[in-house]
């Protein structure tokens, strides 16, 4: 695990593991994990590499309003203002290059994978970046500016759905500064072929959490 610079080392067995290899494993922490084969099958796997099903919900910004954003300017005292369009991939988000919909999209992941749930129709929310950690900036006239402060208010409408996934490959990626799992698989999304991705980010409680998911 060391020698490759793995964040985790998974050992999996049929029948399970004597007690000395538990004892160690519980002595070096969460970052070493023995499962057994059944275990795996049954779904008490953080991230369940044996489904082809994900819950992939419609999401259909409406409006933004009282829409505000900051950032460093470390050689002008007076800051010029900024017009965003929706479309270009103006923002680097933990190494996400995105455009402001799929950034207001990204937070609600995050608030997702925090608990909070998003039932069919219409919501209105307080979204507020960078979090806690997170590194964030827009780039500005050809150079990029770190955000010290994006908040809005945002309304949308969601019908949540599931997308059937195939030829779906994991891989671990470089995500804020920590290795993190990104799923890619290809969809269909009104009969044209999408790339559907999935970032999944390691907690401090050694559990995992979606960070981002992505249409392209």
């Amino acid at each position: 695990m060391r020698d490759v610079g793995a964040q985790h080392l998974i050992c999996v067995s049929k029948k399970g593991f004597p007690s000395s290899i538990i004892e160690k494993a519980l002595r070096i922490g969460p970052t070493v994990r023995l499962l057994t084969l059944s275990e795996l099958s049954s779904g008490n796997w953080p991230v369940n590499f044996l489904s082809n099903v994900v819950k992939n919900p419609r999401r259909e910004l409406i409006s933004v309003d009282s829409a505000i954003i900051d950032y460093k300017n470390e050689f002008d005292t007076e800051k010029e203002n900024l017009t965003i369009n929706m479309n270009e991939k103006c923002f680097n988000y933990n190494g996400l290059k995105l455009n402001g919909t799929e950034l207001y999209f990204c937070f609600l992941d995050y608030l997702e994978g925090r608990g909070q749930s998003f039932g069919d129709g219409r919501h209105t929310i307080n979204f507020k970046l960078p979090l806690i950690g997170d590194q964030f900036f827009i780039d500005f006239k050809g150079t990029e500016k770190e955000v010290i402060n994006f908040s809005a208010n945002i309304t949308f409408d969601v019908k949540n759905r599931e997308f059937n996934l195939s030829c779906s490959e994991y891989k671990q990626i470089q995500y804020n500064n920590e290795l993190a799992w990104l799923m890619e698989s290809k969809v269909f999304k009104n009969d044209e072929e999408k790339m559907f991705k999935l970032i999944i980010v390691p907690d401090s409680s050694g559990t995992y959490r979606l960070a981002a998911r992505i249409l392209a």
